[in-house]
């Protein structure tokens, strides 16, 4: 919600790239699920747990597996971006166009990567990822990203600098408000959280 006029602190034109940092944010967050998923499987690979190890047992380990896919995910990557931007760039698109299309391949891929590992995940692990958790942060988050849309809508666009910086460490504040009280109501351990922290707090505190 915040990304234009980030954006746009950093540098006016920067700000109509604010889809494409959105779109690299989801894939922030998607890739998440991925990289949990490939760290269960290469930890539960026991191809190096004997002494005498050799090079066709590492070509048979998951680990291997997860190298390959990588590498073949990556070199399609590579090959999507430059056909992409060969064929933008023939079409006389925007530097703006272009960079909102490289985030849109970088989303999908990591996507279709994200996927295959959680199959793996499957296949290979009795490990499976609980989602219910999840759904106590993300209502928070929605509503917090909902409110903080109505808010932003209230201003209107920024002359100077200064007042965009005041814009986005407000309306920072309040979303940071909003979620963890939101948090705080929902979720037994945020509440936990907000103890255990209070109490170091609190010794740091008596012992200086």
């Amino acid at each position: 919600m915040l990304s234009k006029d980030i954006l746009w602190i950093l540098r006016p034109t920067y700000s109509e790239a604010w889809i494409a940092a959105c779109i690299l944010a989801l894939r922030g967050v998607i890739g998440i699920f991925g990289n949990i998923s490939s760290t269960a499987i290469a930890a539960k690979d026991e191809f190096d747990s004997h002494d005498s190890i050799s090079m066709k047992d590492f070509v048979r380990s998951k680990i291997f597996l997860l190298n390959k896919i990588g590498l073949i995910l990556a070199s399609l990557y590579i090959a999507s971006v430059a056909g992409s931007l060969t064929i933008t760039q023939n079409m006389g698109k925007s530097i703006i166009e272009n960079i909102t299309i490289i985030a849109v391949i970088a989303l999908a891929f990591t996507v279709m990567s994200s996927l295959i590992n959680m199959n793996l995940l499957k296949k290979f692990t009795i490990f499976k990822l609980n989602y219910k958790p999840l759904l106590k942060y993300i209502f928070s988050s929605c509503t917090m990203t909902i409110t903080i849309y109505f808010l932003r809508s209230l201003f209107e666009p920024p002359s100077i600098i200064l007042d965009a910086i005041g814009r986005v460490f407000l309306l920072t504040a309040i979303g940071a408000l909003i979620y963890g009280l939101i948090l705080y109501f929902v979720s037994h351990e945020f509440r936990r959280y907000l103890m255990e922290v209070y109490s170091y707090i609190m010794k740091m505190k008596n012992s200086l």
